[in-house]
């Protein structure tokens, strides 16, 4: 039986079960199957498995010694074996069979045995497994809390656990005064850190807090994590400071955080480490909104008071708004906006009762005005306690309102929800384009999305590994004059959001990046910033913000195209663009001064000269030979000078006498800057050779688009002229 036991063990998968087996069927060989095991194992370590099927192996056979299997392994086998898992740091130590076994089994271990594998958690430095059973079993480990208290490193990394594992503890254990008393002496030895100043603050030692905050502010390189230390410094300092703030400190801390906001745009923090900093910012502004009106309605300046309570009161209504924080902060803040919205309500009984020296029926009055704000909280902890002791001690001492101590809330912001996927739709071409990986990287093998002078209808797709809710963004793209963008009502679904866009290439040639950003519409959630490869192997005419800045002193009418439609709407813009390509450059080439004149304030009959001529309170006159071809002035005293036409330019033939006029005009000398605009087709190439004769004479050549002759008319229709 014994070599047939051990056969069976060498050769079978599931040794468990063979184990199993063997065991119940010869429970009076017990002492033999456990050494044939120890003699098996001996030679395997247990820190390497091969696979996860190996780990379960070992740690079930380890565990179940003590629990279904009942075998007699040896405690020195026992503990060097699972000494060999914790020495390699690659082995998980959370959610795994060894640290479920070790939560299921611990209690049966004798004293011991406890200690050996407490030290060896210890020793290795597993902190990951302490806390996954801390928060799992705490009460199964109260033997253990001080020898948990007592480990030490000066390791940045070792801190931020061993403070992990200090909540855990304060966590399960507040009501224990010797363990709360040990825990803060133990918080007080360790260096300082952003971590230990967040603690400090959440057990109520907001002087040390600050301290350490004060002192790690000066030592710290990175600019985000400067201004995250900022903030809780400003926080505490107000939690504080018990008496009026000097009016130089509560400068200092208006212009502190003005450049924090001003620091973190420029910065464009979105990265998920860094999601936090928005609601931390609009939380200290609401709490600072708060401590000012308090602090003005004990100078009796009411008016200020009032002000600065409407500020607090846009803040957290502004927090409480996201629909991603976690229900317990939620709770908090809302409980904090109705205390400053009771205080905005009740700013003028305070005047009364203080102008008559009634400050009994004051303190009455608002205990019973606070009272009726109930906070709701599901279980007792430090921040309960605080915000209660709080609110009792919220009253006027004479005259004076003591200010509210404020419990900051923790965690402020859950993880985003994964995103699994984003993509682009050609509407136009039927087809899905797939340019970024899985972390939103180009794809190295993606080469471009083709534009041209047409739109072309896109959609992004963003996808989200949680499909039960909806996740609400925004798509801005970089300002560019690369192309023209026009944005439609972006989709929101459960899981899944549609971004439609019209997109065009509006002056370049080749390859180029494009920029764009995909902002959550919530506090909580986080950016991102996305590259796209495009290409037009057409030639395009450059038109810079400057081109447009010029165009708009003549012509102020003149806007984006999407902001212009978002003026308007979109099949209103696709009439006028119809209507557009019907409209003559004049009426007639045989029209006489007189008709010109009869013509100019008949609104129904248009021409393009009549466009561009109404606007500048210029007369339209007649083709003439003295003419320079059918060129006008818009500014002729700073050498502004406009081609128009209303027909096809598409070969050499069509567009030579344009051409000629763009010739002669570029050799004068009172001519500074030419435009040209056409209501119908033009040959790139013809823009691309009088763009070249331009600059070769120093002429600036700038081209209206037939969007902007879209925006002509439009005015033309709106605007009285005829009167």
């Amino acid at each position: 039986m014994i070599e047939t036991f051990k056969s069976y063990l060498e050769n079978r998968v599931n040794k468990y079960r063979v184990i199993s087996i063997f065991l119940k069927a010869k429970s009076n060989l017990n002492e033999h199957f456990a050494q044939i095991i120890e003699e098996y194992y001996n030679s395997i370590n247990f820190g390497d498995p091969r696979n996860k099927n190996d780990s379960f192996e070992y740690s079930t056979i380890l565990f179940g010694s003590f629990g279904n299997l009942e075998i007699n392994l040896t405690f020195d086998f026992f503990i060097s074996k699972i000494e060999e898992y914790l020495s390699n740091s690659q082995n998980r130590e959370s959610f795994n069979p060894w640290s479920l076994n070790l939560l299921k089994y611990f209690e049966r271990l004798n004293k011991n045995l406890q200690q050996d594998i407490i030290n060896l958690l210890i020793k290795k430095k597993r902190y990951n497994a302490i806390m996954f059973s801390l928060r799992r079993e705490p009460r199964k480990f109260s033997e253990y809390i001080n020898q948990f208290l007592e480990i030490r490193s000066d390791n940045e990394n070792d801190i931020r656990s061993l403070l992990s594992i200090f909540k855990l503890i304060i966590r399960n254990f507040n009501n224990d005064n010797q363990i709360f008393n040990k825990l803060k002496e133990r918080l007080f030895q360790l260096p300082n850190t952003y971590d230990k100043g967040l603690f400090l603050s959440f057990i109520g030692e907001r002087k040390e807090a600050l301290k350490c905050f004060e002192e790690i502010l000066d030592n710290e390189i990175s600019l985000s994590q400067k201004m995250f230390i900022l903030l809780d410094a400003i926080l505490e300092y107000l939690d504080i400071y018990r008496g009026a703030i000097p009016i130089h400190t509560i400068r200092k801390i208006e212009e502190d955080l003005d450049n924090l906001g001003k620091e973190f745009g420029v910065y464009n923090i979105i990265k998920e480490s860094h999601k936090k900093f928005p609601f931390k910012f609009n939380f200290v502004k609401a709490r600072f909104m708060l401590y000012l009106s308090i602090h003005y309605i004990n100078l009796d300046n009411y008016q200020k008071s009032s002000h600065y309570l409407s500020q607090s009161e846009k803040y957290f209504t502004n927090l409480s708004n996201s629909k991603n924080i976690p229900s317990y902060n939620k709770e908090i803040i809302i409980y904090y906006n109705s205390i400053t919205t009771i205080l905005e309500s009740f700013t003028q009984r305070i005047k009364t009762l203080k102008n008559e020296n009634n400050i009994t029926t004051l303190n009455q009055e608002l205990r019973e005005e606070v009272s009726k704000v109930a906070f709701k909280h599901r279980t007792m902890d430090i921040k309960i306690e605080n915000i209660k002791r709080s609110i009792e001690s919220f009253r006027f001492n004479k005259r004076n309102l003591n200010q509210l101590r404020i419990e900051s809330p923790l965690n402020f912001c859950p993880l985003p929800p994964p995103i699994t996927s984003i993509y682009i739709r050609s509407i136009t071409a039927k087809k899905k384009i797939y340019p970024w990986n899985s972390k939103l990287e180009l794809v190295p093998l993606f080469k471009s999305i083709q534009l041209s002078e047409k739109y072309q209808q896109f959609e992004i797709i963003q996808k989200f590994a949680r499909k039960e809710r909806k996740y609400c963004y925004i798509l801005e793209f970089e300002q560019s004059d690369l192309i023209d963008v026009f944005k439609y009502k972006p989709v929101f679904k459960a899981g899944k959001n549609q971004f439609r866009i019209d997109i065009r290439s509006n002056g370049f040639y080749g390859n180029r990046v494009i920029h764009f950003k995909l902002k959550p519409n919530d506090i909580c959630l986080v950016g991102i910033e996305l590259e796209l490869l495009v290409k037009d192997l057409e030639i395009h005419i450059n038109q810079n913000i400057s081109d447009l800045a010029l165009k708009q002193r003549f012509f102020p009418f003149l806007n984006k195209k999407d902001t212009f439609i978002e003026e308007i709407d979109h099949d209103y813009c696709s009439e006028l663009g119809k209507e557009i390509n019907t409209i003559k450059e004049k009426c007639s080439r045989n029209a006489s001064g007189k008709d010109c004149e009869a013509c100019f304030n008949i609104p129904t009959k248009i021409c393009l000269t009549k466009l561009f001529s109404k606007p500048l309170g210029l007369d339209i006159l007649p083709h003439s030979g003295s003419e320079l071809a059918d060129c006008y002035w818009i500014s002729e005293n700073e050498g502004y000078a406009v081609v128009l036409k209303a027909t096809k330019l598409n070969t050499t033939k069509q567009y030579s006498d344009p051409y000629m006029q763009v010739s002669q005009l570029s050799q004068k000398r009172t001519v500074k800057i030419i435009f040209f605009a056409n209501s119908r087709t033009t040959s790139r190439q013809f823009l691309s050779e009088a763009l070249n004769l331009c600059e070769a004479n120093n002429k600036r050549f700038i081209i209206f688009s037939k969007d902007e002759l879209i925006q002509f008319l439009h005015n033309y229709k709106t605007r009285n002229y005829n009167s």
